[in-house]
Parts: structure tokens; C-alpha cells; sequence
């Protein structure tokens, strides 16, 4: 279940079945004149959302950027 896509209702329904919340983290950097901005915090957040496809009790919050 992703968080922000979520009302506060779900959330605590969801709450009531599953505590694990993932809180992927990351910093907002320059890579060079061609890499992306985002690298550092999209990888977190790609992982994540893979986690939480493969194992749906895991809430997923934002993405907390850094930087």
C-alpha cells in the first residue's frame, strides 16, 4: 500500500493487519553533467515500491529527499 495514494481510512484498516512501514530515504545531488539529479532518492523509492509488489502488508511512505 502506498501512503499517499491512500486515505486515512485504508491506512488505518491497513494498520490494524500490518505495523511495517518503509521510509525510503535518499539525497538530491548533482551526478555529473548528464546524471540525474534524483539517482541517490529514486533507487530507495524503485526498491520500495518492488517490496511492497512483492510483499503487499508493507506500507510504503514518500519518499523523504535529502539535499
Amino acid at each position: 500500500m502506498l501512503l499517499h495514494l491512500s486515505t486515512w481510512q485504508e491506512i488505518e484498516d491497513h494498520l490494524k493487519r500490518s505495523r511495517t512501514v518503509v521510509i525510503p530515504i535518499g539525497s538530491n545531488e548533482q551526478h555529473g553533467p548528464t546524471g540525474l539529479l534524483g539517482t541517490d532518492w529514486l533507487c530507495p523509492e524503485i526498491i520500495a515500491h518492488e517490496a511492497q509488489r512483492q510483499h503487499p502488508d508493507l506500507l510504503v511512505a514518500p519518499t523523504f529527499n535529502i539535499g
